[in-house]
C-alpha cells in the first residue's frame, strides 16, 4: 500500500498520525497491521471499555509514559477516584480491578500469572477476556517502549 494512501486511510479513522505511527510509515505493511491490531484492541474488542481504559492507563503509569497518559486520560470512562488511584499507583480494592492487577503486575515483571489470579480473572472476564487483556497490556507496552527507544 502506498504510504500517502495508508496515512490518509489511518488519519480518517484516528486523526493525525503522531510519534511511532508517523515514523512507521517507512514500513507501510507493518504499520497497517499494527494499526489494525490497535484499532481492534482499543475500539472493537470484547473487554468492557472502562476495563481497557484502566489497563491502558495503568500500563502508561507503570512505564512512566506521560504522553500515553495524557492521550488516554482525556476520556472520562473512569471515576476521578479510579484515575487518582492509578496516578498515585494505589493498589485497587474493588473488582474488576482487584483481579486484573496481578495480571498487569505479572506482565510488567515478566513473571507467570499466579494460578489463583488467572482463575479470578477468568471468572470476572471470561477466558477470552483474559487473553484480550494480556494483548492490550502487551500492545501498549510495545508502543510505549518503542516510543521511548526512539525518543518520540
Amino acid at each position: 500500500m502506498e504510504k500517502q494512501h495508508l496515512q490518509k486511510q489511518l488519519e480518517e479513522k484516528r486523526g493525525p498520525l503522531k510519534r511511532l505511527y508517523l515514523k512507521m510509515l517507512v514500513h507501510p505493511k507493518l504499520l497497517q497491521r499494527v494499526a489494525h491490531l490497535g484499532e481492534y484492541l482499543r475500539f472493537e474488542g470484547e473487554l468492557c471499555p472502562f476495563i481497557k481504559k484502566w489497563v491502558i492507563l495503568s500500563t502508561a503509569k507503570a512505564l512512566d509514559s506521560e504522553k500515553t497518559w495524557q492521550v488516554h486520560a482525556k476520556d472520562p470512562l473512569l471515576s476521578p477516584q479510579d484515575m487518582q488511584a492509578i496516578q498515585e499507583q494505589i493498589p485497587p480494592t474493588k473488582e474488576p480491578y482487584l483481579s486484573i492487577q496481578p495480571l498487569l503486575h505479572a506482565f510488567m515483571t515478566n513473571q507467570p500469572i499466579p494460578e489463583e489470579s488467572k482463575q479470578s480473572a477468568i471468572q470476572n472476564l471470561g477466558e477470552a477476556g483474559l487473553y484480550e487483556l494480556m494483548m492490550v497490556v502487551g500492545f501498549y507496552n510495545t508502543l510505549i517502549r518503542s516510543n521511548h527507544m526512539l525518543s518520540l
